[in-house]
């Protein structure tokens, strides 16, 4: 039985429009396509930038660092190591963002080398920069050179005092004796301040003991000697060798605590491998990038066309 006009016409009708749909359909998943691989690339891009800051700012944290290990003052130190800190904290800001952001198997395993690498690289820093802006060398150093030296030459003047228009070999020995090992023990703060090993400064220390002794030595000698006129240069003299010892006793404290040398050691040496590695990492991770944004520029511009 043949169909009726209206009923072929509603065939047709329902034929087309489900052609119609499909072409939707396609369309739809083409253009769709094209659009998430534009946003894809657009992440791409944006992954590029931020490896680029993270490594401008892990590079300028390192400089910043290094200036605060050489800095000479206190707070020469502490601002240099407040820009080392901002730096970091810029870089690892960067980095939580590049966790948010999806890439390739590659890319996820150097993401992981590189958190293991920046941990690293935060730790070294925390104690590093905690010696820096101690100073304690530096403060040593300027406390034997200066103060330090004051008092040798007020007890040098007073020693000699007791020696004005005197003869007697008996007092002119231990005199001597005493200015003598002062100078000794002096002398030896330097390289007690210079030195890193621990074994080597005892051995300094044990020497300055020793002079120490000399000095108590001859001045016992001098007192059982010495006339009644010249008994307060003497008095004066002890005193002023109390306070020496004293001085003496700070400078070897900041010195054992060694923060400028242990801080320039860390610096040179686990410091500078872990940038490296991690500079490493990120140009691995931009090239891995900048290949994979290459790929997708040619699809998406490709389909385009």
């Amino acid at each position: 039985m043949d169909k009726k006009p209206y009923e072929m016409k509603t065939v047709n009708i329902m034929i087309w429009a489900s052609i119609g749909w499909i072409l939707v359909l396609v369309l739809a998943l083409l253009y769709g396509e094209k659009y998430h691989s534009a946003d894809v690339l657009g992440n791409r891009v944006k992954k590029n930038e931020i490896l680029a800051r993270m490594k401008i700012n892990m590079l300028k944290s390192a400089e910043l660092e290094k200036a605060a290990v050489m800095a000479v003052t206190d707070k020469e130190s502490e601002d240099f190591a407040k820009q080392s800190l901002k730096a970091a904290d810029d870089t690892e800001r960067d980095l939580h963002e590049l966790d948010s952001l999806t890439g390739s198997d590659d890319e996820t395993r150097l993401l992981k080398e590189f958190h293991n690498c920046w941990k690293d690289f935060r730790e070294i820093d925390k104690v590093l920069l905690g010696f820096a802006v101690q100073n304690t060398n530096l403060k040593a150093a300027g406390l034997s050179y200066t103060k330090g030296v004051e008092v040798v030459r007020r007890f040098e003047h007073l020693m000699m005092n007791l020696t004005e228009n005197c003869d007697d070999a008996r007092i002119i020995k231990p005199v001597y004796q005493a200015m003598t090992a002062l100078l000794k023990i002096h002398d030896l703060e330097a390289p007690h301040i210079n030195e890193s090993d621990d074994k080597q400064m005892d051995e300094i220390e044990a020497v300055m003991k020793t002079q120490e002794n000399q000095v108590r030595s001859s001045m016992k000698a001098l007192s059982d000697m010495i006339t009644d006129e010249r008994r307060a240069s003497l008095d004066e003299a002890l005193a002023v060798f109390t306070e020496f010892m004293k001085i003496n006793a700070e400078v070897i404290r900041l010195s054992r605590l060694n923060t400028n040398i242990r801080s320039a050691e860390l610096s040179m040496g686990r410091k500078r491998k872990t940038v490296a590695r991690c500079e490493e990492i990120l140009t691995s991770m931009q090239e891995a990038a900048r290949s994979e944004t290459d790929l997708l520029s040619k699809r998406v511009w490709g389909k385009f066309r």
